[in-house]
């Protein structure tokens, strides 16, 4: 399973893309979270401490993690019953990347991957780490995708505006380019206070990179 870390990169899961960081959010984000409990590393409560809502982040950008074949698209692990029932849905397209390049545009869904429905079980213990609180159509897509090897040709099959289509993608390691994401506002002067008043080992806090397709 996913620890709460991960379920929350998988609000904005990416075929080849990955947000990070802690500005970019809302205000009303950034405000102190009464019920929490704050402790140092031996594990002792520490009084008097605030705490801070992880923000939900719409977008930014970000390097493509590592080399590896990609398709170029972004996929949100939390798009709800009503978009599981239809597929994946692309929330973001690489321009001149890979899909983007075959033909795959922004609010396509996705439905298969080759031979592979993503609305069945993938074969074997793929699904075993699945995240039963996020998107499985999306989580099999970004498991097919990991699969890919330098040089395979990838038919997907997407709906768009109901009508099913199809299109041959070559996936290409895109790790010396970034994905774009739009961010919402956010309130400089706010979080900027914020980290004023962070403690110093938290500054040091270091950003794990998830292994996203």
């Amino acid at each position: 399973m996913m620890t709460g870390w991960g379920r929350w990169v998988g609000r904005i899961l990416a075929v080849g893309a990955l947000a990070l960081g802690a500005a970019f959010a809302p205000a009303a984000a950034q405000q102190p979270d009464d019920d929490c409990l704050c402790v140092d590393r031996d594990g002792n409560q520490i009084e008097d401490c605030a705490c801070f809502r992880m923000p939900r982040f719409d977008t930014m950008m970000a390097p493509f993690p590592g080399a590896r074949p990609r398709l170029g698209i972004s996929v949100d692990g939390s798009q709800g019953s009503t978009l599981d029932a239809q597929g994946a849905h692309v929330t973001n397209v690489l321009e001149d990347g890979p899909a983007w390049d075959a033909g795959i545009r922004e609010d396509d869904v996705i439905t298969r991957i080759d031979s592979n429905s993503l609305f069945e079980p993938l074969p074997g213990d793929a699904e075993e780490d699945f995240d039963l609180d996020e998107s499985l159509p999306v989580q099999r897509l970004l498991a097919l995708a990991r699969e890919l090897e330098p040089g395979d040709e990838v038919e997907v099959t997407f709906l768009r505006d109901g009508q099913e289509r199809t299109a041959t993608v070559l996936p290409e390691d895109l790790s010396d380019r970034s994905f774009e994401f739009a961010v919402p506002d956010f309130d400089v002067e706010r979080f900027r206070e914020q980290m004023r008043n962070l403690d110093q080992d938290m500054r040091g806090f270091q950003w794990r990179s998830p292994d996203l397709p």
